[in-house]
């Protein structure tokens, strides 16, 4: 090797090491221990040497994202432009001095960066400093409140942490809607099974689409993408969402925000041609106003009631769905009302059109067997208004027991607060009560059976119905906590076992009137079915035209007997007195504050036969769409 070379590579080496060192100076520079929190102070245990280089050490070994790396090449890149821009005439100038060109560029770069490092620490440590201040605010305001609740009184500060806040959440979580559960189609799945409700939806697509005259294509090839919906789902022949109706926020009150639906000005004029329509009597134009404009609200709901008329059970729910789905496409983006958390007042008259679409497919729900659903969708109305202007508590309990959901109903009585009186005094309610827990303590029983095995057997047999029948006692099968809630139901409305004795009878011949029954409703306190009070006379109307189908069971009948012949012989021997339940002229006494005789009918709005499974159907002579001959 020549001395020229020998040289050249000594001077590179002493140029690489100056510069491996001021890289070094600078990364622990860098490395600097950030911004102290003044409160950190006061847990300081003298060992903060020893953390601040841990955490120098760890934050050495962190791993590097390869993205601040672009940064960096970028920052540098930038850099090295207006480097080679403000020394180029010196680099070409002088060739002995490249190496400390170099070593001056580079000084610069750390230097720039060591400002950006500076800054970003003294913009942090504010920011921290700041956040400090507001959280030291916020402390401060707290103990002046609990001073000012401590001031004014325990009871003023407990009553309204531990009465109406924990009432709120206690009813918005009863009201809370199970999405799993509230669609027709996941229920009819689970019921029927995927394949058999996949097969006939794919048959009723076929015959929709040849009806229309629509030829078949492959799958995928026609399917239009709706919008997804909670409340049920969307067909592919409905046509595209227009934007018509929107919604609102019109103010907030106990904490949860009140909604409203608006319309725009074309909407509104549709709303005119419907009116005109009405105002026509004729029913073709109706129909021809809504194929041309397929979400009209107040049009579909006017048509798939015809439909309904008209025993057109498919074209009829169709409609609804797509009215339903119409309202749903407008909410607004805050609106929850699976949550119980929302509030749709039903006194603004543009919110009226979703309770009557929402009621109605309700009892679509129902008849189609779909009675969890249904339920879900009672939570979801009630929980807009709990006012109940649609009469959702009426039918509630039913649905409930339908579908075996019986610990709902204690809640319900519990938690929810009514604004007139309490749940537990209407006839519906009442008689649900003692029914659920029927069911339960049944459902008890038979696990308990299962547990013991044959040690069940051998014990009591008045733990068991007689000779294995299923027409038993309520002290044996219902247990003496359903009994004795039957009993009070009875007492307080005994004018329901006739009514209801006579709706079995007409509808199916349920109940045989033989000589118990006879005497049980010759005697007092089921002589009468009549009632003085109109509002209870149609809550027990809604009540037995609602709710019959339940006591049909061989072994609800017999529990129910049972119970009428112990209250007879009450009322006959002790004037209805059973220790701490109380005697019959008690429960009348409350039955009579409940509901005073010389109020008028608060119920009128709900008429009876909008709780009714039967349909009225027009003959075929009198259907409005038949051609005149």
């Amino acid at each position: 090797m020549s001395l020229r070379q020998r040289s050249r590579l000594l001077q590179q080496n002493a140029v690489e090491a100056t510069v491996s060192s001021e890289e070094e100076d600078d990364e622990e520079e860098a490395y600097a221990p950030p911004a102290r929190n003044p409160f950190d102070l006061l847990n300081d245990n003298g060992d903060d040497d020893e953390e601040v280089e841990e955490e120098a050490n760890a934050q050495r070994a962190a791993p590097r994202n390869p993205f601040d790396m672009l940064a960096e090449e970028d920052h540098e890149s930038a850099d090295d432009d207006e480097e080679q821009r403000e020394g180029r005439s010196s680099v070409v100038e002088e060739a002995p001095s490249e190496v400390p060109n170099v070593t001056k560029s580079k000084n610069k770069k750390k230097k720039k960066n060591k400002k950006k490092d500076k800054s970003k620490t003294n913009s942090a440590a504010n920011e921290e400093e700041g956040e400090d201040e507001d959280n030291m605010d916020d402390l401060e305001k707290l103990c002046k409140q609990i001073e000012s609740a401590g001031a004014s009184g325990p009871s003023q500060a407990g009553t309204q942490v531990e009465e109406e806040l924990p009432h709120a959440c206690e009813r918005r979580i009863l009201l809370a809607a199970d999405l799993r559960h509230i669609k027709a189609e996941d229920e009819l799945k689970r019921i029927f099974g995927r394949r058999v409700i996949a097969s006939e939806s794919a048959a009723m697509k076929a015959e929709e689409r040849k009806a229309k005259g629509i030829p078949f294509m492959p799958r995928g090839s026609q399917q239009r993408q709706q919008k997804k919906s909670i409340l049920l789902v969307p067909r592919e022949h409905w046509p595209r969402m227009p934007s018509g109706i929107s919604m609102e926020v019109t103010g907030s009150q106990d904490g949860v925000r009140l909604y409203r639906y608006t319309h725009n000005h074309s909407y509104l004029q549709v709303q005119q041609e419907y009116e005109d329509c009405l105002a026509s009597h004729d029913p073709n134009t109706l129909a021809q106003l809504v194929a041309k404009n397929p979400y009209h609200v107040d049009g579909l709901l006017s048509l798939a009631e015809i439909y309904l008329q008209m025993n057109e059970l498919q074209k009829a729910q169709d409609l609804l769905e797509r009215c339903l789905f119409s309202l749903e496409c407008a909410w607004h983006p805050n609106f929850a009302p699976q949550l119980g958390a929302s509030r749709l007042p039903y006194s603004e008259a543009e919110n009226r059109p979703f309770y009557a679409a929402a009621f109605k497919h309700i009892q679509s729900l129902g008849r189609r067997g779909c009675h969890r659903s249904a339920l879900e969708v009672c939570k979801l109305v009630l929980s807009l208004d709990p006012q109940d202007p649609m009469g959702v508590l009426c039918c509630m309990d039913y649905y409930a027991l339908m579908a075996e959901q019986y610990a709902f109903i204690p809640r319900l009585v519990e938690e929810f607060d009514s604004s007139d009186r309490s749940l537990a005094l209407r006839p519906g309610v009442a008689f649900s009560l003692a029914l659920a827990r029927f069911r339960l303590q049944e459902g008890e029983r038979a696990n308990s059976g299962k547990d013991g095995g044959k040690a069940s057997k051998g014990g009591d047999k008045s733990e068991g119905p007689p000779g294995g029948g299923k027409g038993v006692s309520g002290e044996t099968r219902g247990g003496s906590g359903a009994t004795e809630m039957l009993r009070e139901a009875l007492l307080l409305h005994p004018s329901c076992v006739n009514r209801l004795i006579e709706k079995l009878n007409e509808k199916s011949n349920a109940v045989t009137v033989d000589r118990e029954w006879t005497r049980i409703l010759a005697l007092a306190p089921f002589t009468t079915k009549d009632i003085n009070s109109p509002s209870l006379d149609r809550l027990v109307s809604i009540f037995i035209e609602r709710h019959f189908l339940l006591w049909r069971p061989p072994e609800i009948q017999a529990w129910l007997k049972l119970t009428c012949a112990a209250i007879v012989d009450e009322v006959a021997n002790s004037e209805g007195s059973s220790g701490d339940g109380g005697s019959f002229s008690d429960w009348a006494a409350v039955c009579a504050g409940a509901f005073p005789l010389d109020v008028p009918d608060e119920y009128t709005h709900l008429p009876v036969s909008a709780f009714s499974d039967a349909i009225s159907i027009l003959p075929p002579e009198e259907n409005p769409f038949a051609q005149p001959p």
